[in-house]
This record gives C-alpha cells, sequence and structure tokens, in this order.
C-alpha cells in the first residue's frame, strides 16, 4: 500500500520512527494549494524466457474496499512511458512480510466539520465501504523528440468514498447531513497486529481521513432481509475543519 500511495499522492518512501517504539509512520497528504512530488517506479515482470519492464510508472487511481467478514482489497492503474525487454533486477527481496488488512478491526468515526476528526466513533453501522481516488497525475505529451509523455502532471484529485450503513439512526442522521449540505469529517482505522514495541501507535494501523460532504444515498436495501443504505462522501477541502483528505499507514518497514 505505501508504494502505491508513494506514486500516486506523495512520494514519502522513508516512514518516520514512532517516538519511543518500532513503528514507522508514513503519512500521504493529498494537495491543496501547491502540488505534491511523486515517487515513480520502474516495474519488471516476464518468465523465464523473457523478462520486461516499464519505467517512470505513477499511479493514476487506484481503490481500496471492503466488507464485513473479508480482508481489504486494494487496486491500481499504473501509467508509465513504455515497456521495453530487460533482465530481472538481481537481489531483490520483499520489504516486509504482507499482512492483510481485515475489515472487522476496522472503525467508523464521524465528526462535525468544526469538531476533531477521531473523536466519535460510530459502532454497528459500517457494513461496508469503498473509496475511489482519482489521484490528479496526467501523463502530459510534448514535442519533445520522443513518443512517450514528457512529464507527469499534477491536476486536482478526486476521492469518493461510499459507505454501506446499517439502516439505523447514524444512517439516518448522516441522510439529514446529506440534504442540508452539512460538511463532515470521516475517519476509517483499521488495526492489525501488535508492533514489536508500542507508542504512539500498538498496532499496525491504517487511517483514511476526510473531509467535505455527503453527495447521495441510495434508497434502503437489504441485506440478508436487513435494512442497510448506502452513501456517496466526497472529500473536499473544509475552511473549518482545514482538512482534505490524508491516509496514513504505520508498519514496521523502515523505508521502500
Amino acid at each position: 500500500l505505501p508504494i502505491i500511495l508513494s506514486a500516486g499522492v506523495k512520494g514519502v518512501v522513508t516512514g518516520v520512527t514512532d517516538t519511543g517504539g518500532s513503528g514507522k509512520i508514513y503519512t500521504f497528504t493529498f494537495p491543496t494549494t501547491s502540488p505534491n512530488t511523486i515517487k515513480t517506479w520502474t516495474i519488471e515482470g516476464g518468465d523465464d524466457t523473457q523478462a520486461e519492464e516499464m519505467e517512470y510508472a505513477f499511479v493514476q487511481s487506484f481503490e481500496i474496499s471492503g466488507n464485513g467478514g473479508e480482508a481489504l482489497q486494494m487496486s491500481a492503474e499504473w501509467v508509465g512511458r513504455q515497456v521495453s525487454k530487460c533482465t530481472f533486477t538481481t537481489g531483490v527481496t520483499s520489504p516486509a512480510t504482507v499482512e492483510e488488512i481485515l475489515f472487522g478491526k476496522g472503525k467508523l468515526y464521524i465528526d462535525a466539520a468544526s469538531g476533531t476528526i477521531g473523536s466519535t466513533q460510530v459502532s454497528q453501522t459500517l457494513l461496508g465501504m469503498s473509496l475511489s481516488v482519482n489521484t490528479g497525475w496526467v501523463a502530459k505529451y510534448a514535442a519533445d523528440g520522443a513518443l512517450y509523455f514528457s512529464w507527469a502532471q499534477s491536476t486536482k484529485p478526486e476521492l469518493l468514498l461510499n459507505v454501506t450503513f446499517e439502516h439505523n439512526a447514524t444512517a439516518v442522521a448522516e441522510k439529514d447531513a446529506w440534504k442540508a449540505q452539512t460538511a463532515r469529517q470521516l475517519r476509517l482505522k483499521f488495526e492489525g497486529n501488535a508492533l514489536t514495541t508500542a507508542g504512539t501507535f500498538t498496532y499496525k494501523t491504517l487511517i483514511i481521513d476526510l473531509a467535505g460532504k455527503w453527495e447521495s444515498f441510495d434508497t434502503i436495501g437489504d441485506m440478508n432481509g436487513n435494512d442497510i443504505v448506502t452513501g456517496t462522501f466526497r472529500a473536499g477541502y473544509d475552511a473549518t475543519a482545514a482538512k482534505f483528505a490524508e491516509i496514513k499507514v504505520v508498519n514496521e518497514t523502515a523505508s521502500y
């Protein structure tokens, strides 16, 4: 996940050591007044007959989704300059043991724009989620004597979060916020295995913070004979909250 975020949100490839703990904190803040710098990668693939590589690759869009009883799923659209034959880079090892992020270990927080994000946990409500991100990075083609694009250009990112609610008092309140076009702050927090040494963070953690407004709510649906409702939240900079969007990953990998 940090590799995808470094190539589409902000080029953070070295974690900040959690004070007093073994955790490494990667913070990917979406831009507001000025563009971020991203990390581009070379992607190699192939087999024992022929390897190929795609150079100067960045992430144009990605999605993180999850449902009850499952692990989060992740996909990304990478864009690169060209594909060429190569030989596999030797001596490359996985930087860490990959750990699945379990949906059931997640928590949902909803707060007013004037409040502190992550203050108010909403229990027995979140049944599913899907975060779709258009990173805003696009390939720009200029007459530079080559057929591939000249550079990657930063434009406005777009973040849409679909949340499937148990149709309860919280869902009704958020539908009211949608109708009134009231700004909200949403936090999704997923915790995994314990870090070797606890600091500010005790567990491997994924935090998704969004400010914005509900864009729409579907009609009441059904899940196993029970009423549910899905809302679409569009992230946008809110002056009261002084926030737009940020994704934070905490693990024990020092760098990528």
